[in-house]
């Protein structure tokens, strides 16, 4: 969801798959240690439909940030 406009009595909601929120989001639902905090999403970069970037931290020196995000076949 990236806006929620009332006209009158009736809510108008925009949404959008090409923000940069929507893949954090994602990111999110789908990696339990982002989830948990246990790793951090610095920053989002995307060209719709081409390509992504994504900034990760972990402040534990235990958690591969990026093995973590991207899974073991990458």
């Amino acid at each position: 969801v990236k806006e929620v406009i009332f006209r009158g009595t009736k809510p108008v909601v925009i949404m959008s798959r090409t923000d940069e929120r929507f893949l954090a989001k994602l990111f999110e639902q789908e990696i339990p240690e982002v989830y948990d905090g246990l790793i951090t999403i610095k920053g989002v970069v995307r060209i719709p439909g081409e390509k992504a970037k994504v900034a990760v931290e972990s402040y534990d020196d235990r958690i591969d940030p990026v093995g973590a995000c991207v899974g073991m076949k990458g």
